[in-house]
């Protein structure tokens, strides 16, 4: 699973999911996909085709991310799933590192 849950929309399309990552917003996406590729894994962040007249305003709504799944066995799927979920875990890892070390005031 990944980390800090997600909901997984789309599965019915036969060729990709969108993976929305509760405990991210919008603007950490692209970092993530990148986390993502470092990790053999190629995932797409949704801000690009995102269309701002939809219900969930973009500012506000959490990070979406874009795995397609139509040329893979389910092995291969299991083995992204747990790369990306690797990925996205060290990331917030060292997002709660730099945190730490900020100075305050």
């Amino acid at each position: 699973p990944l980390p800090g849950g997600a909901t997984v929309e789309g599965g019915g399309s036969g060729l990709h999911v969108v993976a929305w990552v509760n405990d991210l917003w919008c603007d950490q996406e692209a970092a993530r996909a990148a986390a993502a590729r470092r990790e053999g894994v190629q995932v797409y962040p949704l801000s690009p085709l995102y269309v701002a007249s939809s219900t969930r305003t973009k500012e506000l709504r959490p990070a979406g991310l874009v795995l397609g799944y139509a040329l893979l066995a389910p092995d291969q799927i299991e083995l992204g799933v747990r790369r990306l979920s690797a990925a996205l875990r060290h990331m917030t890892a060292a997002d709660a590192s730099t945190r730490r070390r900020a100075p305050s005031g």
